[in-house]
């Protein structure tokens, strides 16, 4: 992943790279939340040592909802940012393009 350390075109992650990320997470969430109900499913048909089973598979299935929320959050925040970027880079590229050509 690249590293954001100076300011221009090249802080700016591409698109495809956050894309790639946010994709990542969310495919991870959505996994995770399949594996819980799998889970759950298998805890119902258990007797009751069973039952210790399905109260992890709900945990479990929470935290993927969790995961979800946050990554539909990040995905948004990150929008945000590589947008305000954008416009900061391209106001940058303006404004040296009229201070050049009144010099």
């Amino acid at each position: 992943m690249r590293q954001l350390t100076a300011f221009g075109p090249a802080a700016v992650p591409e698109r495809s790279t956050r894309e790639d990320l946010t994709g990542l997470l969310a495919s991870i969430a959505e996994q995770t939340s399949l594996m819980a109900l799998r889970a759950s499913m298998k805890a119902s048909r258990a007797d009751a040592a069973g039952r210790g089973f399905a109260v992890a598979a709900a945990e479990v299935r929470s935290l993927a909802g969790q995961m979800s929320r946050a990554t539909e959050t990040l995905v948004s925040q990150v929008g945000l940012i590589q947008a305000a970027a954008e416009r900061s880079r391209d106001a940058t590229a303006a404004g040296e393009c009229a201070k050049a050509s009144t010099t």
